[in-house]
């Protein structure tokens, strides 16, 4: 039998990526000599092509040429070396990857909505790699919560950050900034450190040890933590400069929701909020529910704070989404997922009211009417269709509206609040008015993914650490 080829190689730098296939299947890593060969393709590519440097990453340095699932990564994770250490049976390689450009890997694990995966050209063959799930193998299969999971500088640096809030962005900043040997503390008002990863998200997608081992990782850095202490107006910012720190960063997050505008919301009793609901079940206070339960929302926390209500023994749990299916924020997996838990889901419906004197006793709905689809697919809602609506008795409404920063702690400073309620920063050094005072996260972002918060805050504090070089140089 003969062999032959059917066609001659060719290389297209726009659309060669280092992936590392072409070199595992190459002769010429096996018989170097071929790699003298003056004129074969598979001599040219290793000896002559150099990939241009690509976008630089959280860790601030340039990346080469990326392949389209490193690319989409917030983090610029090193996605094609972590899943080629995995395939080559190197769990704890993989991990070692990955902590370099993230500090939170079980939480992205488990919660990122893996834009990788979307970006994965394997899907145009069969399905994308499943490079989430990659990523939680290898931190479960490597993760010892004895050994550190990033080296102590030997040194400390001579100044000290606050950082106010330690949900993602809190947690990433103050890691990277005490990887580099800063000395960090963290202020955090609630009783444990976490922000939404404890007390907004679900147990059954973030377990509590598996979040507790994570943040432990990050304080064995040598970063202070201290829990159940508010930071708030013009006197607590100026107390903590007073105490030596030389800057401080704000990341107190999203945490308040927009409810629906309608009669009754906040004055009934069984109303409430996706995210004080999800605080409620996590933290004990609500362990059961009985009859119906209604929840409004399209996003993400809407369908877990369903799930959550199917797990507390509700008889039906009904999600009203104001968009259809395709266009909700949640994706279609985690509907999916909640349709086969048991949840009825309803698109394009909106709540007109909430009944009861005291309590809650029904909820209104009605299907909504959209505009078309404008130049970017969006659709905006016009208003309810009245004729056609109906009412659910019910003893709890949830409204997982959208998340708002946090801005109760500055009242008084000079910080100012924009338009959806954001904090106002400059987007060059991330600063909040003075010099010393910066802002990561959702507290200047606006609600964003685990992931993207990560991203912020690591970005804070690379600005930061510009911050306290410049101190250093001047003597300060």
């Amino acid at each position: 039998m003969a062999v032959a080829r059917t066609h001659v190689p060719r290389w297209n730098a726009d659309r060669c990526l280092p992936c590392g296939t072409c070199q595992r299947r190459c002769p010429a890593t096996v018989f170097v000599e071929q790699l003298d060969e003056p004129d074969s393709l598979r001599a040219q590519v290793p000896r002559l092509v150099r990939f241009p440097d690509g976008p630089v990453g959280a860790d601030g340095v340039a990346r080469p040429k990326t392949a389209p699932c490193q690319a989409a990564c917030p983090l610029g994770q090193d996605v094609p070396g972590y899943v080629r250490a995995i395939a080559l049976g190197k769990p704890s390689e993989a991990l070692d990857i990955i902590r370099k450009t993230n500090p939170l890997p079980s939480s992205c694990g488990r919660l990122c909505p893996a834009g990788c995966m979307d970006a994965c050209v394997r899907e145009t063959l069969d399905e994308a790699v499943a490079i989430r799930s990659l990523k939680r193998f290898a931190v479960d299969e490597a993760d010892d919560p004895n050994v550190p999971a990033w080296t102590k500088p030997d040194e400390p640096k001579p100044l000290s950050v606050a950082v106010i809030g330690s949900g993602p962005s809190g947690l990433a900043t103050a890691w990277h900034l005490a990887l580099n040997g800063w000395m960090v503390m963290i202020y955090e008002a609630q009783e444990k450190p976490g922000g939404l990863l404890r007390y907004g998200v679900s147990r059954f997608d973030l377990p509590e040890d598996v979040l507790d081992r994570e943040i432990a990782h990050i304080l064995d850095l040598g970063i202070t933590l201290k829990t159940s202490t508010m930071i708030r107006g013009r006197r607590s910012l100026k107390k903590l400069i007073e105490k030596g720190f030389t800057a401080v960063v704000a990341s107190t997050g999203a945490g308040k929701c927009l409810g629906p505008n309608v009669p009754g919301w906040r004055n009934l009793k069984g109303t409430c909020d996706v995210v004080n609901f999800s605080r409620k079940v996590n933290t004990g206070l609500l362990t059961h529910l009985d009859g119906n339960v209604v929840i409004s929302g399209n996003g993400p926390a809407a369908v877990t704070a369903a799930r959550m209500a199917v797990r507390l023994g509700a008889s039906s749990v009904l999600l009203a989404m104001p968009r259809s299916r395709k266009e909700a924020g949640a994706g279609q997996r985690n509907l999916n997922r909640a349709e086969a838990e048991g949840v009825q889901i309803l698109e394009e419906t909106g709540v007109l009211g909430l009944g009861g004197t005291d309590r809650l006793e029904s909820v209104q709905l009605a299907p909504l009417r959209l505009t078309a689809s404008d130049h970017v697919s969006r659709r905006r809602v016009q208003g309810p269709i009245r004729s056609s609506a109906w009412t659910v008795e019910t003893h709890q409404f949830v409204s997982a509206g959208m998340r708002l920063p946090e801005t109760n702690w500055m009242n008084g400073t000079p910080v100012r609040v924009g338009p959806l309620g954001n904090l106002l920063c400059s987007p060059k050094d991330r600063n909040l008015g003075p010099d010393w005072l910066f802002g990561a996260g959702e507290a200047i972002t606006g609600p964003k993914t685990v992931v993207e918060a990560v991203a912020s805050g690591i970005a804070t504090a690379r600005r930061v650490e510009s911050y306290l070089e410049l101190r250093l140089e001047q003597g300060q």
